[in-house]
This record gives C-alpha cells, sequence and structure tokens, in this order.
C-alpha cells in the first residue's frame, strides 16, 4: 500500500497542471495608429510558465514557445513563492477592425493564441482555443502538464502616452487592483497608466466558448475609449 500510495503522489506530481500568465503593454498611440491606418502593429507582452527549473527541459519549453509564439527572447527564470517560472517576451498581434463579428476571420486572430483587437472605439482580446490546444497538447506531449486556466491570469498595461486625455470605460476587470465589476469611467492624462487584470469572470468568458462561436475563437470586449477634446 505504501508503494501504491507513492507512485500515486509521484504520478500526481508528474501530472500536475501547470500555472502561466500573459502580460502585455499597450500604448494608446498604437491603438490609434491601428485604428486609422488599419495596419496591424505587435505589441510587447510577457508569458509566465511554471516549470520545474531543469535546464534541459528549460530549452526544449522555449524551442516549442520560439514556434508557436512571435519574436521569443529574453528568456529566464523567476522564483514565486517558491515555485520556478520560465519566463519569455514575446509579441502580440493589435490588429483593428471595422465590425466586431469581422476580428473572428482575421488572419492574425487565425495564427495566434491571443491578439488584441481595436473596433469602433472598442477593445477586445480574441482566444483561438485550436492554438492554445496545439501548445498545450505539445507541452504535455513532452512534460506530461498541462496548462491550467484556474490560476492562469491576463493582466495589461494600459499606457496614454498621447497629448490628450483619453477617457477609458472598463468592464469586469481589476483596474490598479480595484475591482471593477461592471463598469467603470477613468480618464488617463498624458502620460498616466492604469493596469488592468482580467476578473475571473473575464477570464473564464475569455476562455469559455459560446455555441455560436464554433470555430474555436472567442472575442471579448474589456475596454472602450474616447479621446476627449480640450
Amino acid at each position: 500500500m505504501k508503494k501504491l500510495a507513492l507512485i500515486l503522489i509521484s504520478l500526481s506530481l508528474i501530472l500536475a497542471a501547470c500555472d502561466f500568465d500573459v502580460t502585455a503593454d499597450l500604448y494608446m498611440q498604437d491603438v490609434m495608429d491601428a485604428q486609422e491606418l488599419g495596419e496591424t502593429l505587435h505589441i510587447n507582452g510577457t508569458l509566465s510558465l511554471e516549470f520545474s527549473g531543469d535546464e534541459e527541459k528549460q530549452q526544449q519549453i522555449v524551442e516549442i514557445l520560439q514556434d508557436e509564439l512571435n519574436d521569443v527572447k529574453n528568456v529566464r527564470e523567476e522564483e514565486r513563492s517558491y515555485s520556478t517560472y520560465l519566463v519569455v517576451d514575446y509579441k502580440i498581434p493589435l490588429i483593428t477592425a471595422e465590425e466586431v463579428e469581422d476580428i473572428y476571420n482575421h488572419p492574425n486572430v487565425q495564427d495566434n493564441i491571443f491578439t488584441f483587437a481595436v473596433s469602433a472605439n472598442t477593445l477586445n482580446v480574441a482566444f483561438n482555443k485550436p492554438r492554445f490546444d496545439r501548445l498545450d497538447t505539445l507541452l504535455y506531449d513532452q512534460f506530461y502538464q498541462r496548462l491550467d486556466f484556474e490560476d492562469f491570469t491576463m493582466s495589461l498595461r494600459l499606457q496614454n502616452d498621447l497629448r490628450e486625455p483619453v477617457s477609458v470605460i472598463l468592464y469586469s476587470v481589476y483596474a490598479n487592483s480595484v475591482p471593477v465589476p461592471y463598469s467603470e469611467t477613468f480618464t488617463l492624462e498624458r502620460r498616466d497608466e492604469v493596469e488592468i487584470k482580467f476578473s475571473d469572470v473575464l477570464r473564464d468568458s475569455v476562455t469559455t466558448l459560446q455555441d455560436i462561436e464554433t470555430a474555436g475563437i472567442a472575442v471579448r470586449k474589456f475596454a472602450e475609449f474616447d479621446v476627449v477634446a480640450e
């Protein structure tokens, strides 16, 4: 019985879910450029992934991430609450679409796990479940670990680098660590920023597809914005 218990404990450790989080920096000038020029830009993002700390595994994980993400660089380790995280910087697409429905079929949304999208003065995040499942499967096949959405967090630093103030309405997020359960308006003066963390409700909404989202892509609005005329 003791031997069986040890085996079960070992298996539970091997098959443990893997915590991860994504952070990004979004500048209002990039938002305006994407909207006005109709061009796709790439913003700075960071992926943190819990792992064993083994150097050989680290290299294997990095190779997988380089195949699945854009421009992976600055690979490093961080210690958090007695756990080791592999941290990489990469580029997240910022696209524009005339209608929210157009976001679903955008090529960058089809090719990336997460994409930020501007549409009619709204900020949206798109989640591509098939691409996520592919990354999850690759990691599981190599290391017997699944990515765990229960402890997944997505954070965004929204910074106003315009000359004019910007009015931002946020939905179902934490704004500078303060919960916004419904909606709240913030005015960002020049060089102001707000740190946005998706609430559990918004996170689960992003990663849980609706019945009509048959292509495996979810699109959720988390903010509206307007440049304030002085």
